[in-house]
């Protein structure tokens, strides 16, 4: 199943997979981190080094594991930050 969860931490079931879903998204706005996660610009709080030449992204509301950006997309990540 898909979530989608609001600022205020409210979870919705969207129809359809996430790779649908971020190909309906501002490119601008949103960013698929990983198989499991596509972030809002507007929900990160922090980014920080992690272990093997990733990234942890820590986000409002808090999710419930850690958000890791593996080596191979970071440089696009923090393109997509303007980092």
């Amino acid at each position: 199943m898909t979530y989608a969860v609001t600022t205020s931490g409210r979870e919705n079931v969207v129809d359809f997979s996430l790779t649908r879903l971020s190909e309906q998204l501002d490119p601008d706005r949103f960013f698929r981190v990983n198989r499991q996660v596509l972030l809002s610009i507007d929900s990160i709080l922090s980014v920080e080094p992690y272990f093997n030449n990733k990234i942890v992204v820590q986000v409002k509301p808090l999710y419930k594991g850690k958000i890791l950006i593996s080596e191979d997309k970071i440089q696009s990540f923090k393109m997509w930050l303007n980092y």
